[in-house]
């Protein structure tokens, strides 16, 4: 069984609650992972791996998260046609049109690379609801399905 690696950037300490999250949910199914942050990741681990989970912030206006720029610029550079991918992030939905919009700038990279999102965006409010959770959960439970059908 592959290694899931769970790639975040987090400013507030938001994502990185959520990658843990993801971690616990993989873990208690028997999914070995490893939580990789994009300030310091080489994204061609992407090109070595079947799955991967992707979790960004969307900070000021729309903007991706400084430190995960460099990652994403170097993601729109490879191939990645065998990735099937997870892309989520926290936001807060008082930036109205703005909300999560670093989510479907690294949705789209992804895509451009050659990838396949699991499921739309998932863009998630600071304010979790339960409909949040419940699309957390079903992203959760593909990877974890896809990752053990391996």
């Amino acid at each position: 069984m592959e290694t899931l690696p769970i790639f975040y950037s987090t400013q507030t300490g938001h994502n990185l609650e959520l990658a843990l999250w993801f971690v616990n949910q993989f873990r208690n199914a028997g999914v070995d992972t490893m939580t990789v942050n994009m300030a310091t990741a080489n994204p061609i681990l992407l090109t070595k791996v079947p799955t991967a989970l992707i979790i960004t912030g969307t900070y000021g206006m729309g903007e991706l998260a400084f430190e995960a720029l460099p990652f994403v610029e170097k993601l729109r550079q490879l191939s990645l046609t065998h990735l099937q991918c997870g892309v989520t992030g926290i936001g807060d939905r008082y930036y109205h049109n703005d909300f999560c919009k670093a989510v479907d700038v690294v949705a789209k990279a992804v895509t451009t690379a050659g990838a396949s999102l699991l499921t739309p965006p998932l863009k998630i409010d600071l304010e979790f609801t339960a409909d949040d959770w419940q699309r957390l959960n079903q992203l959760a439970i593909q990877l974890i399905q896809i990752v053990q059908a391996v």
